[in-house]
C-alpha cells in the first residue's frame, strides 16, 4: 500500500514505531525508488526474451577464451574498452576532444564470485540507481530457472554513469562466475563462439583483470559459514598474486554479501562494524582451518608476522572491507546499502590512483589501453610466466633520444649485457668516461668556451636525471635468495622488482614466485652516487680539455 506524506504519519504502526514482521522497521520509502528496484531485480522469465536481451548485450562482452574452428583456444578481446573510450571522446567538448583518451585516468572496478551469487545484479542496480543512469548499458540478470547456468562466459565492461565523463572513470568488470563449471552460458555471444576452453578458462580472464584492477567487489550470496568467504576471497588472490612483477599497488578488497537477511541486527548494516564482526568470527580459524594454516604458514616463511585473519588478506589486499546488501522487501535499505558499497568502491579507486600517481605507474586511459593489450598478449601464450609491468613500460614508453636518454639507454645496456659481473656503481663509474667525452665533444662542436668546471653545469640535470630514472625504475632489488636442494644443489635468484614496482608485493623472481617480504633493497641509489657520478664526469672532461 503506498502512502503519500501526509498520511503516513496517521497510521498507527508508523506513528507508534512499531515493527513488522521478523522484527522490522517499517520505513518510508520513495515509491521511484521500489519501482525502480523492482524493475531491476526482477529477471525476465521468458527463455525467448531473455536471449533477446542477451543478444542486445553482445557488445558489452570485453574479452574472453574462445575456441578456433581447429579446437584450439584463443583469448579474444572485443574491443569493448577501446570503444567506451572513443564514446567518451566524442561527446566530450570538442576544444576538449583531442587527447581525451591521455586526460582521463580509468579505474578498473572487477566483480567476483560464484554463478548466481548476484554479480550481475549488483553491478547492474549501481548503474541503474545512479541518478545518471539512464540509458547506459546495464548487465543482464539471469532467471530463477537457471541459477546454475552462467549468465554470460566472458568478461563483460560497463560504465559508471556518475563518472562516465570525469578524469577519473570508472569501469565495472563484471566476470564470469567462479564455480560456473562446464555448464553451457546463456549469453549469445559466448554460445556463437561455442564453450569456454577447457580447465584454465577463467584463469587468463582472473590474471587479467587481476593485474590492472584497482578494486576487488567479491560477491557472496546469504553465505551460512563465514569462514568459506575468507577461504574463497584468500584462494582467489592467491591463485593470480604471482601473475605480475612490478604491480605497483594490490588491488582493494570489498566483500559484498549479498542477500543477507533483513532481521540481522541492526548495526550489522554499518561498515566497519560489519567488517569488524567478519574478521572477529573467524578469528579462531587461523590455527583450526587447513586453508588458513596453509597461507598463513607461506607467508611466515617469507618472513611476514601473520597474527590474525586481516594479516592474512592484508598480504593479498590493501584495504578489505565488509558491505552487506539486504535481501529483497527493504528497498530503502536497499539504496542505502547500494550507496554504501558505491562509496567505499569511489574511495578504493581513488587511494589506488593516488598510490599509483606517488610512484609515477598512473596509467592514463590511451596507456591502460595498450597495456591491458600487453597483459592479452601475455597471457594468451603464456601462464607460467610473470606479466612485468616494466617491461611493457619499457615497450609502450622506450627511453627518449635526448641526452638524458642516450645516458640512460647506455645504462641500461651495460646493465643488461654485463648483469653478474657489474654492479650500479661500476656501470656508472665506467660510463662516466663516455659521458664525459660526449660533453666535451658538444661543447667542442658549439664552441662553448671554457673548462670543464664551467661547461658542466649545464649538462648536470641531464646526468642527475638518467641516475635517478635508472635507479627508480632500472636497477632491480638486491635482495638474493640461495637455497640448497636435497642433492646439493643451490637455487634461487635475485629479485626482479625495482624500487617503483616493490612495495605491493615484496621480493620476487622472475617467473612471479613471492620469495619474501620486505623492502626494496640496494647498496646503490641515486642520493647516495648522485655527487660521486657529477665529480666523475666533471674530473674527466677536465683531463680531456
Amino acid at each position: 500500500m503506498t502512502y503519500c506524506g501526509h498520511c503516513w504519519n496517521r497510521v498507527g504502526p508508523h506513528r507508534s514505531g512499531k515493527l513488522g514482521p521478523g522484527g522490522i522497521p517499517h520505513e518510508k520509502t520513495d515509491q521511484a525508488i521500489a519501482d525502480k528496484l523492482r524493475a531491476t531485480l526482477e529477471a525476465c522469465s521468458d527463455d525467448l526474451e531473455q536471449q533477446e536481451l542477451f543478444r542486445m548485450d553482445e557488445n558489452t562482452a570485453w574479452f574472453g577464451v574462445v575456441k578456433d574452428e581447429s579446437e584450439d583456444s584463443i583469448f579474444y578481446d572485443y574491443g569493448r574498452y577501446a570503444d567506451i573510450m572513443t564514446e567518451i571522446s566524442q561527446v566530450t567538448n570538442p576544444r576538449q576532444r583531442q587527447g581525451a583518451q591521455h586526460n582521463r585516468f580509468p579505474g578498473l572496478v572487477s566483480f567476483v564470485g560464484e554463478t548466481g551469487a548476484g554479480k550481475s545484479t549488483l553491478v547492474k542496480v549501481l548503474i541503474e540507481l545512479s541518478e545518471s543512469g539512464e540509458g547506459f548499458q546495464t548487465p543482464i540478470v539471469g532467471s530463477n530457472k537457471h541459477q546454475d547456468v552462467p549468465t554470460s562466459g566472458d568478461v563483460h565492461l560497463y560504465t559508471d554513469p556518475e563518472t562516465y565523463l570525469s578524469e577519473t572513470p570508472i569501469f565495472y568488470a563484471d566476470c564470469e562466475g567462479l564455480a560456473g563449471g562446464e555448464r553451457e552460458p546463456k549469453g549469445a555471444r559466448s554460445k556463437l563462439l561455442n564453450r569456454m576452453a577447457g580447465n584454465n578458462k577463467g584463469a587468463q580472464r582472473s590474471h587479467t583483470t587481476k593485474s590492472f584492477e584497482q578494486s576487488l567487489v567479491f560477491v557472496l550470496k546469504n553465505p551460512r559459514v563465514i569462514e568459506n568467504v575468507i577461504e574463497k576471497l584468500i584462494e582467489w588472490a592467491a591463485a593470480a598474486l604471482e601473475m605480475s612483477s612490478n604491480q605497483p599497488v594490490l588491488p582493494h578488497a570489498v566483500i559484498a554479501l549479498n542477500a543477507s537477511e533483513l532481521n540481522i541486527d541492526q548495526e550489522q548494516w554499518d561498515t566497519k562494524i560489519s567488517t569488524s564482526w567478519l574478521m572477529n568470527s573467524v578469528q579462531s580459524s587461523l590455527t583450526s582451518n587447513v586453508l588458513f594454516k596453509k597461507h598463513t604458514q607461506i607467508w611466515r616463511n617469507r618472513g611476514r608476522q601473520i597474527n590474525t585473519v586481516e594479516d592474512l588478506l592484508l598480504s593479498y589486499y590493501s584495504t578489505v572491507t565488509v558491505v552487506r546488501i539486504p535481501a529483497n522487501g527493504r528497498p530503502k535499505l536497499m539504496k542505502d546499502q547500494v550507496e554504501k558499497l558505491y562509496g567505499q568502491i569511489m574511495k578504493s579507486t581513488e587511494a589506488a590512483r593516488k598510490s599509483k600517481r606517488d610512484l609515477r605507474m598512473l596509467l592514463d586511459g590511451g596507456e591502460l589501453q595498450t597495456y591491458l593489450q600487453f597483459a592479452f598478449d601475455h597471457f594468451s601464450s603464456n601462464l607460467d610466466q610473470a606479466f612485468d609491468f616494466v617491461q611493457a613500460s619499457f615497450i609502450y614508453n622506450p627511453i627518449p633520444s635526448d641526452f638524458a636518454g642516450n645516458i640512460l639507454k647506455l645504462a641500461v645496456g651495460m646493465m643488461e649485457r654485463w648483469e653478474h659481473e657489474l654492479d650500479g656503481k661500476a656501470i656508472f663509474t665506467e660510463l662516466s668516461h663516455m659521458v664525459a667525452s660526449c660533453i666535451m665533444l658538444d661543447s667542442a662542436r658549439n664552441k662553448t668556451r671554457g673548462s670543464a668546471e664551467l661547461i658542466f653545469p649545464e649538462y648536470v640535470d641531464s646526468c642527475d636525471n638518467a641516475l635517478e630514472d635508472f635507479c627508480d625504475r632500472y636497477w632491480p632489488c638486491e635482495y638474493v635468495m640461495k637455497v640448497k636442494t636435497k642433492r646439493g644443489k643451490e637455487v634461487g635468484g635475485r629479485c626482479v622488482n625495482v624500487r617503483s614496482g616493490h612495495g605491493s608485493k615484496g621480493h620476487q623472481f622472475k617467473n612471479g614466485k613471492v620469495i619474501a617480504v620486505g623492502n626494496y633493497e640496494s647498496s646503490f641509489s641515486a642520493e647516495s652516487f648522485q655527487e660521486v657520478f657529477r665529480y666523475l664526469v666533471t674530473s674527466r672532461g677536465a683531463k680531456k680539455n
